[in-house]
């Protein structure tokens, strides 16, 4: 991959990771505006897929942000439906955590993102 990919990539990454940041803070402080659920969604949707789906190296940028929207919608669902069937469904913890857990997974594709910028 190119250094202009990488940083491209570690560009995505460090966004993914303040958008499911910014998402479980929103949750977990029970904020409401006019913002709040935008954000809430993209984190949900578009963090956490991307957090499933950074891990790939993938050199298409149309390719690669819808896998990471299909994954995240995907991911909503199952997490509700287990949530659901576990007989445990409380929105906002379910999706807090799952926008908490997107972050830290972000943030692990920062790391190693710009490891792999900075070469050996």
């Amino acid at each position: 991959m190119t250094k202009r990919g990488l940083e491209t990539r570690v560009i995505v990454d460090l966004i993914a990771f303040t958008l499911c940041a910014a998402a479980s803070a929103f949750v977990f402080a029970h904020t409401r505006g006019p913002l709040a659920p935008f954000v809430i969604l993209a984190g949900a949707v578009l963090g956490s897929g991307w957090a499933l789906t950074g891990w790939f190296d993938t050199h298409d940028a149309a390719y690669a942000a819808s896998l990471a929207t299909a994954a995240g919608v995907a991911l909503v669902i199952v997490a509700s439906l287990v949530s659901i069937e576990l007989a445990w469904w409380h929105p906002v913890t379910v999706v807090g955590l799952l926008t908490a857990f997107a972050a830290l997974g972000n943030m692990g594709l920062s790391y190693r993102d710009t490891q792999r910028e900075a070469g050996p």
